[in-house]
């Protein structure tokens, strides 16, 4: 949809103005990269026998027929791996799908607050901004510091401030500027605000 679609258009005014002012999200794929790290993509192809292996797993998939929508035996697989309850955890199509989904389930507004709101650091992930402002929600950024650490200081200030974000994201490696922050510090966090 273009950004300023012609008003001509009767069902433009059943679109959010959030929506409407949005660019769309496009991935840059820039000539000659080997490696793209922003999208955790690897520079390398699976190795023959992996292809071989693979191909031979799909052949025994039913590939005419949806998938258990509860990814029942992923879900058990990684629940014993990991050492957690099967309901702790959710599965998606992608980072952008689960991004998606979990702003819309915290997306209501916090008793005597009029709107709600998400946290991320700035840089981070543009999805962040799109599917907060596609779900009607307001980002709220705190910029990272000058070696892309985060402030945490600030961070804290904000979960303490009205109103209070819904939801807090942290890309760990931060994309795009790769930084691996402390999992310490996002766990404390977490920690010290479970309503977050």
């Amino acid at each position: 949809m273009p950004k300023n679609p012609p008003s001509s258009n009767p069902l433009i005014a059943l679109v959010p103005e959030s929506i409407r002012m949005l660019s769309p999200y496009r991935v840059p794929r820039p000539p000659h990269v080997r490696a793209k790290l922003d999208a955790n993509e690897m520079p390398y192809s699976l190795s023959p026998q992996h292809q071989v292996e693979l191909a031979d797993v799909l052949a025994q998939v039913p590939l005419n027929r949806y998938p258990p929508a509860d990814c029942g035996l992923l879900r058990a697989a990684m629940a014993e791996r990991l050492q957690v309850s099967a309901d702790r955890l959710l599965f998606g199509n992608g980072s952008d799908q689960l991004i998606q989904l979990l702003i819309h389930v915290f997306s209501q507004p916090r008793p005597g607050n009029q709107w709600a709101s998400i946290f991320f650091p700035s840089p981070s992930f543009i999805y962040y901004r799109i599917a907060a402002l596609a779900a009607s929600v307001k980002p709220r950024e705190i910029l990272l510091n000058d070696n892309f650490e985060l402030p945490l200081d600030r961070i804290v200030q904000l979960f303490e401030s009205e109103p209070r974000p819904n939801v807090a994201f942290f890309a760990r490696p931060n994309n795009p500027t790769g930084t691996l922050w402390p999992s310490t510090d996002i766990a404390a966090l977490a920690r010290d605000y479970p309503d977050v």
